[in-house]
């Protein structure tokens, strides 16, 4: 069954993360919002993520190969509880 997992990623990784995490065939969300960036006198809008450092990723922990996300380029770790990923619970 497919969930949806958080994999924490090293600083500043989160697009270098979900870049890789797809390369691989898993799905990712990044959630992002515009913010206002200032730099030399110019104001940009840019996007950033909503969580920094945190990604979601989905699999099926049961037939996907998901330990290899750990090694993954731009992922520090995966939310775990134990030594297995926690799932975000859905709340209807």
């Amino acid at each position: 069954m497919l969930r949806w997992y958080v994999a924490y990623t090293k600083p500043s990784s989160e697009y270098k993360a979900q870049t890789n995490i797809n390369a691989q065939g898993f799905t990712s969300f990044l959630p992002q919002y515009l913010k206002q960036r200032r730099h030399a006198r110019k104001t940009e809008t840019v996007a950033a993520p909503l969580f920094p450092r945190y990604i979601f990723i989905q699999f099926d922990i049961e037939r996907q190969q998901w330990r290899k996300l750990v090694s993954t380029i731009g992922i520090s770790q995966i939310v775990c509880e134990g030594d297995r990923p926690t799932p975000i619970d859905r709340k209807s």
